[in-house]
């Protein structure tokens, strides 16, 4: 249940349009911590 409340609050914040573009600008920082994440599973580091 905590999931689909999180989903719905994350939906109703988006629509502002303030808040959704600090959301977009913040996602080449989130790639980049994917990427890292990503080659240390590759390496098998913890």
């Amino acid at each position: 249940m905590a999931m689909s409340s999180y989903k719905d609050y994350k939906k109703r914040a988006l629509q502002n349009p303030e808040v959704k573009a600090e959301y977009d600008a913040l996602q080449p920082e989130y790639d980049i911590i994917q990427a890292m994440i990503d080659a240390r599973v590759q390496q098998n580091m913890t």
